[in-house]
């Protein structure tokens, strides 16, 4: 009886799997192994499957979100002010979505105030809150847009 060290040899496998999970690219040839021991040569040639699985965005929870926001103060548009006055620019922050809505607090150097947005975009979106001029304490709706960083 002989008395050999079987050899293997075998195709390399290669798949390429992105930052979100998704697969790029892989051989395109079946992958085959080769054993030679004492006279016998075997072949095998085999298919591979490959799944990717891509995780879903959580459909409500927290989610701390920096957004820069511009927008209108109505009752100051409403009650005649001049254009720019009506106009604010400041930070927004989420600290809570829930499906389609977010929970926002915002701030800027002429008012403050908190709402709900929806964002229309995973950096782009709406809001309306309920906001205070520091000059003149009162409800003010704010229409805003924001865009996330």
């Amino acid at each position: 009886m002989a008395t050999t060290i079987p050899r293997v040899a075998a195709d390399l496998i290669h798949i390429l799997v992105n930052e979100k999970g998704q697969v790029q690219g892989a051989n395109p040839e079946r992958p085959q192994v080769h054993l030679d021991w004492c006279r016998h040569h075997i072949d095998v040639q085999s298919e591979i499957e490959v799944q990717s699985v891509i995780p879903e965005e959580p459909k409500w929870g927290f989610r701390l979100r920096l957004k820069a926001a511009f927008g209108l103060l109505t009752r100051d548009a409403v009650e005649g002010q001049a254009f720019l006055d009506s106009w604010d620019i400041g930070l927004m922050i989420e600290p809570f979505h829930f499906y389609l809505a977010t929970l926002n607090g915002y701030v800027s150097f002429r008012s403050a105030g908190i709402g709900i947005g929806h964002d229309v975009t995973s950096t782009f979106g709406v809001a309306l809150l309920l906001n205070t001029t520091y000059d003149n304490p009162r409800a003010n709706p704010f229409l805003a847009m924001y865009f996330a960083f």
